[in-house]
């Protein structure tokens, strides 16, 4: 149809009341939009045509506007999922709530788009959809509100909504791959807290298994389609692709009906700090370069550039201590005439101080039972290293945002950091295994991450031999922890130690044996390079083709 006259903006008769229409529309996409539900497009066509053909006939001809007609064709088949999986438009109002000219010509396309087919993803950089208005005349338009918009200067909104179809088939395999009993088991396994740092599962899990439970009140294949759409939309970064990460591995071994041991162990082993998130190989030239550019469009070296961020610089505080009351100097008063004297003291009773119990508490439950009625708090600090978090910021102020949380509209460009390093997992492998990690002159603590048998060995200035064959020396020295005799574990340590005051002055050598059933690979090291007894708890890392251990030490 060719356009012709313009809807002009007065609600009369002789226009059908199309000002209530226009309002009523943006009535209805504000609605939708304060839901916060991701906005899909459908495969509905056609719905122009259907409009004025259910229109009165007398009012046909006047609205076939080429702006009314380009805005219903780009953004007349936008829809929602309800908690159900059903489509509701998000465009077209209820046909009670709209001019009656319009009624039914709003009743059947609300119809067509609630019962079609969702084929992606709606996102849009634009502050209005539609032309509302050219010349003295109005058409049909919206507001997208500021949230609603995308935004990114690294990838359009078209790369994120191809991404997204292709996180629907993901999630899809998913599903099919780890049906609701393993992840239900998992879950447990978490919950039991045998599973090594099952933070790292815990959120992902829940998320999964929660999208089960919705699709399993799905009534019909076309719901359960909706629903995994949504999930693919708004799950949180990392969720969607549950397969090819670290999670999707620990269902692999529960669907594989490993035994709970080996599936901790392989855990385990996955999560080491050594591995853990650390790349396998060196980025390429290209991926170089790529960044480089990504950086250079945000403008946002700058922010790369942090640093310890100040108190008063941190907007919002989960608590902050009561100000101390002034308290008003006393008025000066006259020397006493025997205030030379002292008085005979009298008894006093000693006060008990009193003892409140230890009780453990989640963050949630301190955060919300202790938090609001805490006057003061006092945090005992660890002699130890250990993981100290820090909120830092962007070195300079006028840098663009580049985090998840951060915006233009809210600026909230804090993050944390924590410098633990290896030594944090050697703590926990020794202390787990039952070994001494504090309170001592020297230790000496092996790591290493496969089931190969390394051994740690010390010589004492009184030239006394440490090893896996004589586990105690006469000076006070201990290898506490030797493990995987039989390749027992894929996360062991080792560990020699003389408690506090016990190490005698002198030199101490320590060297790591790795050893086949017939030689040894690595000879004990020349006295240049041993420690003293005076030196801090050293740390040695390691690693080992498989070997076996010997029969006797090293001559």
């Amino acid at each position: 149809m060719e356009p012709t006259t313009p809807v002009k903006a007065r609600p009369d008769e002789e226009d059908g009341n199309f000002p209530g229409l226009r309002d009523q529309v943006k009535t209805t996409v504000g609605l939708i939009a304060a839901t916060h539900r991701p906005l899909f497009l459908t495969d509905v066509t056609e719905l122009f045509p259907t409009f004025l053909d259910h229109l009165p006939p007398r009012f046909r001809q006047r609205y076939t506007c080429s702006r009314c007609r380009q805005f219903v064709r780009s953004y007349g088949g936008l829809a929602v999922v309800g908690d159900d999986g059903r489509l509701t438009s998000a465009l077209w109002p209820m046909p009670e709530d709209v001019p009656e000219t319009f009624a039914r010509a709003v009743e059947v396309l609300r119809g067509r788009v609630e019962g079609a087919r969702i084929t992606g993803v709606f996102l849009t950089c634009k502050d209005t959809l539609g032309t509302p208005q050219t010349g003295e005349w109005t058409h049909l338009a919206v507001t997208v509100q500021a949230e609603r918009r995308y935004r990114s200067i690294v990838r359009d909104a078209s790369q994120v909504a191809r991404e997204k179809r292709q996180d629907l088939e993901v999630l899809r395999r998913s599903l099919e791959e780890f049906p609701q009993p393993i992840v239900v088991r998992a879950l447990n396994l978490i919950l039991s807290g045998g599973l090594y740092r099952s933070e790292k599962a815990e959120g992902v899990i829940h998320w999964l298994l929660g999208l089960h439970e919705t699709r399993s009140c799905a009534r019909d294949e076309r719901a359960l389609e909706n629903l995994l759409w949504v999930a693919a939309a708004t799950a949180p970064a990392g969720f969607r692709h549950v397969r090819s990460g670290v999670v999707g591995t620990l269902l692999e071994d529960i669907a594989a009906d490993l035994p709970e041991e080996d599936i901790k162990r392989r855990w385990a082993a996955k999560l080491a700090p050594s591995q853990y998130m650390r790349a396998q190989a060196a980025p390429t030239a290209g991926n170089i370069a790529q960044a480089e550019k990504i950086i250079e469009r945000l403008k946002a070296a700058g922010a790369l550039q942090r640093r310890y961020a100040r108190l008063d610089e941190i907007p919002t505080f989960l608590w902050r201590p009561e100000a101390s009351p002034e308290v008003e100097p006393a008025p000066p008063t006259a020397p006493a005439v025997f205030g030379h004297l002292t008085p005979k003291a009298r008894a006093t009773t000693r006060k008990t101080r009193q003892v409140v119990p230890h009780k453990t508490l989640t963050w949630e439950e301190f955060w919300s039972t202790v938090l609001p009625e805490a006057r003061r708090i006092e945090a005992r600090i660890p002699a130890t290293s250990d993981r100290f978090v820090a909120l830092v910021t962007a070195a300079r102020p006028d840098t663009p945002p580049i985090l998840q949380w951060d915006s233009e509209e809210a600026r909230n460009p804090f993050s944390w950091y924590y410098a633990a390093g290896i030594d944090a997992e050697i703590r926990r492998r020794v202390l787990a295994a039952g070994g001494t990690y504090e309170g001592v002159d020297i230790r000496a603590s092996l790591l290493w991450n496969n089931r190969n048998d390394l051994d740690l060995h010390a010589i004492t200035p009184a030239k006394e031999h440490i090893y896996f064959g004589n586990r105690r020396a006469s000076c006070g020295g201990w290898l506490d922890v030797d493990m995987n005799v039989r390749g027992e574990t894929e996360a062991p340590v080792e560990n020699i130690r003389w408690l506090k005051g016990v190490a005698q002055a002198g030199t101490y050598t320590f060297y790591v044996q790795i050893t086949d059933s017939t030689r040894y690979i690595r000879p004990p090291p020349p006295s240049g390079s041993s420690w003293k007894s005076t030196a801090r708890s050293s740390t040695t890392t390691g690693s080992s083709p498989p070997l076996a251990r010997p029969a006797s030490p090293p001559t």
